[in-house]
């Protein structure tokens, strides 16, 4: 059995609905939000943080191989006409 939270199905889903959870709380409370957090939880708030950058970077990196697979297919294909 897996260690996941969330069904694979819909992750991305109930992972969007609790990161906005979060940023409503932050934008709504400002500075007063980090404050409020006990010790865990402030952890927790610091490995997220850590995780929205690597997502990021991530994606970054796999847009970049996507769009520069794309424009080496369009110039083989315009090599061949």
């Amino acid at each position: 059995m897996s260690n996941s939270p969330n069904m694979s199905y819909c992750m991305c889903q109930n992972t969007v609905a609790a990161l906005q959870q979060v940023v409503d709380a932050s934008e709504g409370q400002g500075v007063d939000f980090q404050r409020g957090l006990s010790d865990e939880e402030w952890l927790a708030y610091k490995r997220l943080w850590e995780l929205c950058c690597q997502f990021q970077f991530e994606q970054e990196l796999h847009w970049r191989e996507k769009r520069e697979t794309v424009e080496y297919e369009e110039e083989e294909d315009e090599e061949s006409y």
